[in-house]
């Protein structure tokens, strides 16, 4: 007897196949950095691969929640892979990396449990076109996007979408972007760069709960007006002269400038990973 056990986190892994119950298995995972992350991601690719015993392709439907002395990070995704357990085990082992590994404060995971449900088979949603109601509208006008989904089988299926124009949009152009939530966070971390890149640790927390599973389509409405974003958290309506202000002081490292602001967004959900990337203008006018 050397001396006491390190101290450890438990860890509870649910895996779901087709419509039958659940397996259930738990773990203690030690709890030291960096290896905490890595033997829970060790564990749950252990577990779906003992349940789900997956060859090939499947659908992973994947919630996890990690209790933490500042109140639970929850995170959700669903996602195509040719390989269930490995990318399950990175998911998790991500999460608590981000979590833990956290340079803003001392942030320690005292459970964590992940909910797995793997449906076998090639379960894609493309985004294959998507239409507006007309080309030109009014300020306050809403904008109706008809938005055609195909699944693996061929088969189609509509769906709606809505953004509505801001009273005060002024006479000009405006970019309307559709894709799937991959195509959604490139494009958004391309446009705020270092404003998506949060200071503190509940900037962060938001940052992660806020993350888009792969089967939702997003809409935005976007202004090529330059926006704001202020410790991860894009500044929605800020008065023009306040914006001015903020946007003269952008190299401190506080407030950033977004190459695009968005002016409306709307999604909708699909019954597997959404994949696919689209774009156009429409124009304001008042009538005058």
């Amino acid at each position: 007897l050397l001396g006491p056990g390190p101290a450890t986190i438990p860890l509870s892994v649910s895996v779901r196949t087709g419509d039958g119950p659940p397996s259930v298995y738990s773990f203690e995972v030690i709890r030291t950095k960096p290896f905490s992350s890595l033997f829970a991601g060790l564990a749950a690719a252990g577990a779906v691969s003992k349940a789900a015993l997956t060859v090939g392709g499947a659908s992973v439907d994947l919630r996890a929640t990690l209790e933490t002395p500042r109140g639970p990070v929850s995170y959700e995704t669903l996602f195509q892979t040719m390989e269930p357990a490995l990318r399950v085990g990175g998911e998790l082992g991500a999460l608590m990396d981000v979590v833990m590994d956290s340079a803003f404060e001392n942030v320690d995971v005292t459970s964590a449990s992940i909910e797995v449900s793997v449906t076998e088979g090639e379960l894609l949603t493309s985004i294959e076109r998507v239409t507006a109601d007309r080309a030109v509208y009014e300020p306050g006008d809403r904008v109706k996007l008809d938005v055609s989904l195909r699944d693996r089988q061929g088969e189609v299926r509509k769906g709606e979408l809505e953004l509505a124009i801001p009273d005060a949009a002024p006479d000009g152009p405006l970019l309307v972007r559709v894709g799937g939530a991959s195509a959604f966070h490139d494009w958004d971390a391309d446009r705020l760069g270092g404003g998506l890149r949060p200071t503190t640790w509940e900037p962060l927390k938001a940052l992660i709960e806020s993350s888009r599973p792969g089967n939702t389509v997003v809409a935005q409405l976007l202004s090529e007006r330059p926006g704001l974003s202020l410790a991860g958290r894009e500044l929605n309506r800020v008065p023009g002269k306040a914006a001015l202000v903020m946007g003269s002081v952008s190299g401190s490292g506080t407030v950033v400038r977004a190459e695009l602001s968005v002016l409306a967004e709307d999604s909708l959900r699909t019954d597997s990973e959404a994949r696919g990337f689209h774009e156009f203008q429409l124009f304001v006018r008042a009538d005058d």
